[in-house]
C-alpha cells in the first residue's frame, strides 16, 4: 500500500508559523476550499492531535517558542468574543491579581462577572479557543511548560477566558489547564490571586456537561489545599501543600500600603480616572524602574491590569499614557531624562523593555478589538482638539493592523492632525519626543522594508565627478572659442558659448537669441551675482551635470547658510530658470550638511532656506533608520524651532516622507 501523501501540517515549523501569524495579525483567514478549514484551524488540530501528543512533543513545542504565540492567540480570541455584560448595581468586581512580572499579559483586564446569558462566540472562534486551550492544557502537564506559562502571564489569560467566554467546552478546557497548573505551589498562589476560585465555583452551578464539571472539580481540588495569596509583614513562607516545595510570599516593604491601595483602585470597573493619569503613571513607572531593589510584583500587576482593561483605553490615549510607557520602559527616556539622558545598567534596560512591550501589546489587543476600534474612531473624529492630537500620536504605538491605522491615520486625517500640532504649545513635556517616535513608527509601518538611505557623509562619498564641459573654455587657447562673455558686478569676465547658454534655459534663450539688446552684445552683464554663485551657473549652462561645480559655493557644516553663496547660487538657479541646477545644488547641500558630519544646528540652517525639497531632505534625515531615538527627537525640536511660524513646508515634508512620496514630487497637501 502506498504511503500517505505528506501535508504541510506534518511540519511543526508550518504549524508554528500559522500560530504566530494568527497571534500577531488576528484570527481571520480564508477557508481552504479543499478542506473547508482555515490554515490556522488545520495547524491547531495538527498540534493537538499529532505534535504535542508525540513523544517529546511538548518539550519541542516549548523549546521552539510555541507557548508565546499560543497565549497571544488565546488573548486575541477571548477579546474577539462578545464582551461580558456588566453586573448590576451592588455587585463588586472580581479580585484579579496576576503574579506575572514579565511577558505578555492578557487582553482583557478584571471586569465584573459576566452574565450567564452572554451569547456564545461564533463557531469558528469557539473552535479556535477549544483547540488552543486543549493544546495549552496538555502542555501544562510538563513542569517546564508550567513555569513558562506562569512567566508569560498565562494564568490571568485563562481566568479572563473563564470570565468572558461562557460555553461549556471552553470552560472545560480552561479549567483543565488551571488544574494542571495548580499542581505546583507557585501557580496555586497566582491562580488564587487572579480570582479564579469564585469563577470555578460559579461554573459548578452553571454547567451540566460532565466533562466540564470533572475538570472544574479537579481544579478546585488541587487549589483547595493551597493557600490564597500572585501579604504579611516581612518575608514569610507559604504553608507547603503535600509533596510540594515551599514558596516565598512577596515582601511587605514601606511601599506596601500604597501599592495595596492602588491595587484596590485598579480592580474597579473603570479605574482610569484615578490611575491612568500622568502623575499616577509617572509614580508607578518611577517605582518600577528606580526602586533600590526588585520592585514589588504588585506594581507590575497594577500596570498589567490597567492596560488589560478596555475601560482604560481612552485614558491611556488622551493622557499620552501609551506613549509614556513606550518612552520610559522601551526606549529608556523618562520625563526628567529629557533632553539629558541618564544611564542605566543594560540588564535593567532589557527587563524594562520587556515589560514595556508587554504592556503595549495589552493595549494593542484592546485597540484592535471592536470596542477599541469604535473608541479610537470616536476620539479621532469627534473628540476635543487635544484628544484628537493625542489619538493620532498614539495610534502608531498600539495599532498593528494595516487596515486600521491606514484608515485612521491616512484616510481620516490623523497624520495631518499630528503634523499640524508640532508647532503649537506642547501639551506634554515629552510631546516632541513622542511625536518624533510616533512618526518614525508610522513610517516603519507604511514602508516596513524600504527605508530611505541617508545621504553620504562628505563630498568624498560622492560618485566620481562627470566630465567637465566648461573648463576647455577657460584656458589660454579655448576650444571652442567663446563667442561672448558674461560680466559680473565684480568686473570678472566669464567666457561662454551663446548657443549652449541659449539652449540650457528659457531665460538665456530670450536674453541672448531674442529681441533684447543683449542678443547683439559680446559682453553681457549679469547683475547681483558673485563669482562663487556664478561658477555652478556657468558650468550648468554648458552641459556640466555632476562635475563638482555645484559644491563650490556650499560652506562646510557648521557655517550659516542664510546669506551664504550657496543661497545666492540657489536664488540664481531659480532666477535663470535652471531647475536641474537647483536640484543639483540642493542635493549637494543635503549630502554635506545632513551627513554624519552635520550637526542639528546645520540641519536647522538647511530648513531655514525655505525650500520644500530641502525640507524633505531634513524630514528624511530625522526619520532615517540610522538615527537613535533621542537624536531623532532633538532633530525634530531643532526643525520646529527653525520653522517658527512658517510651519507649512515642514509639515508638508514630513507628510511626503511618511507617505513615501519621492523628493522630486510635490507632497500631498495638508489641506487636501
Amino acid at each position: 500500500m502506498a504511503a500517505a501523501k505528506p501535508t504541510p501540517t506534518d511540519s511543526l515549523s508550518f504549524c508554528l508559523a500559522q500560530l504566530t501569524a494568527a497571534a500577531g495579525e488576528g484570527l481571520g483567514g480564508t477557508k481552504d476550499t479543499a478542506t473547508n478549514e482555515t490554515p490556522l484551524g488545520r495547524a491547531l488540530l495538527a498540534l493537538r492531535t499529532r505534535h504535542v501528543k508525540a513523544a517529546g512533543g511538548i518539550e519541542r513545542f516549548r523549546a521552539r517558542g510555541g507557548l508565546l504565540p499560543l497565549l497571544a492567540l488565546l488573548r486575541r480570541a477571548s477579546a474577539a468574543g462578545p464582551a461580558p455584560s456588566l453586573a448590576g448595581p451592588g455587585s463588586s468586581p472580581s479580585s484579579i491579581e496576576s503574579a506575572a512580572t514579565v511577558g505578555p499579559a492578557p487582553s482583557a483586564g478584571p471586569a465584573p462577572s459576566a452574565s450567564l446569558s452572554t451569547p456564545s462566540p461564533p463557531a469558528r472562534l469557539r473552535k479556535t479557543l477549544d483547540l488552543a486551550l486543549s493544546i495549552l492544557a496538555d502542555c501544562c502537564t510538563e513542569g517546564a511548560c508550567r513555569t513558562e506559562v506562569r512567566r508569560l502571564g498565562g494564568i490571568l489569560s485563562l481566568v479572563t477566558i473563564l470570565q468572558c467566554v461562557k460555553t461549556d467546552s471552553v470552560q472545560n478546557r480552561a479549567a483543565r489547564a488551571l488544574g494542571n497548573l495548580a499542581m505546583e505551589a507557585e501557580s496555586c498562589v497566582d491562580i488564587h490571586s487572579a480570582g479564579a476560585v469564585p469563577l470555578l465555583i460559579e461554573s459548578l452551578t452553571a454547567y451540566q456537561d460532565s466533562h466540564c464539571l470533572q475538570s472544574v472539580i479537579r481544579a478546585l481540588r488541587n487549589l483547595a489545599d493551597s493557600p490564597a495569596a500572585s501579604p504579611a509583614r516581612g518575608p514569610a513562607l507559604v504553608r507547603t501543600p503535600r509533596g510540594r516545595s515551599p514558596a516565598t510570599e512577596e515582601s511587605w516593604g514601606r511601599e506596601g500600603p500604597a501599592l495595596l491601595l492602588l491595587s484596590r483602585f485598579s480592580q474597579a470597573p473603570d479605574p482610569s480616572g484615578a490611575l491612568v493619569t500622568g502623575p499616577a503613571l509617572c509614580g508607578l513607572l518611577a517605582y518600577v524602574t528606580r526602586a533600590p531593589g526588585p520592585p514589588s510584583p504588585r506594581a507590575l500587576r497594577i500596570l498589567a491590569r490597567l492596560t488589560c482593561n478596555p475601560a482604560c483605553l481612552e485614558a491611556f490615549v488622551c493622557s499620552y499614557g501609551a506613549a509614556l510607557l513606550r518612552a520610559w520602559l522601551v526606549l529608556g527616556v523618562a520625563p526628567d531624562d529629557w533632553p539629558m539622558l541618564r544611564a542605566r545598567p543594560p540588564s535593567l534596560r532589557s527587563q524594562h523593555r520587556e515589560l514595556g512591550e508587554m504592556l503595549l501589546q495589552n493595549l494593542t489587543v484592546q485597540a484592535e478589538s471592536p470596542f477599541g476600534v469604535g473608541a479610537l474612531t470616536h476620539l479621532l473624529l469627534s473628540g476635543s482638539p487635544e484628544d484628537r492630537v493625542a489619538c493620532a500620536l498614539t495610534l502608531p504605538f498600539i495599532c498593528r493592523k494595516p487596515s486600521l491605522w491606514r484608515r485612521l491615520l491616512l484616510d481620516q486625517g490623523g497624520l495631518r492632525l499630528l503634523l499640524s500640532a508640532l508647532t503649537r504649545p506642547a501639551p506634554h513635556p515629552l510631546f516632541l519626543f513622542f511625536a518624533a517616535d510616533s512618526l518614525f513608527c508610522l513610517h516603519s509601518l507604511v514602508s516596513p522594508t524600504v527605508s530611505p538611505a541617508p545621504p553620504p557623509a562628505t563630498p568624498l562619498d560622492l560618485d566620481p565627478p562627470s566630465p567637465c564641459h566648461y573648463e576647455p573654455l577657460l584656458g589660454p587657447a579655448p576650444i571652442p572659442a567663446p563667442d561672448l562673455h558674461f560680466l559680473l558686478d565684480s568686473g570678472l569676465r566669464l567666457p561662454a558659448q551663446r548657443a549652449a547658454s541659449s539652449a540650457a534655459s528659457p531665460f538665456f534663450r530670450a536674453l541672448l537669441a531674442g529681441s533684447f539688446a543683449e542678443a547683439q552684445m559680446d559682453l553681457v552683464p549679469l547683475r547681483d551675482l558673485s563669482p562663487s554663485a556664478a561658477w555652478p551657473v556657468m558650468h550648468h549652462l554648458h552641459g556640466c551635470r555632476g562635475c563638482g561645480a555645484a559644491l563650490g559655493p556650499i560652506p562646510p557644516p557648521g557655517q550659516p547658510l542664510l546669506g551664504s553663496e550657496a543661497e545666492e547660487a540657489l536664488e540664481a538657479a531659480g532666477r535663470f530658470l535652471l531647475p536641474g541646477l537647483e536640484e543639483e545644488l540642493e542635493e549637494a547641500l543635503g549630502r554635506i550638511h545632513l551627513g554624519s558630519q552635520g550637526s542639528l544646528e546645520s540641519m536647522g540652517e538647511v530648513l531655514r532656506l525655505g525650500r520644500p525639497r530641502m525640507a524633505v531632505h531634513c524630514a528624511r534625515w530625522v526619520l532615517g533608520p540610522g538615527q537613535c531615538t533621542r537624536k531623532r527627537a532633538l532633530a525634530l525640536v531643532e526643525l520646529v524651532e527653525a520653522a517658527g511660524e512658517e510651519a507649512g513646508p515642514l509639515t508638508e515634508a514630513f507628510l511626503a516622507v511618511v507617505m513615501g512620496v519621492e523628493v522630486g514630487n510635490r507632497g500631498p497637501s495638508l489641506d487636501s
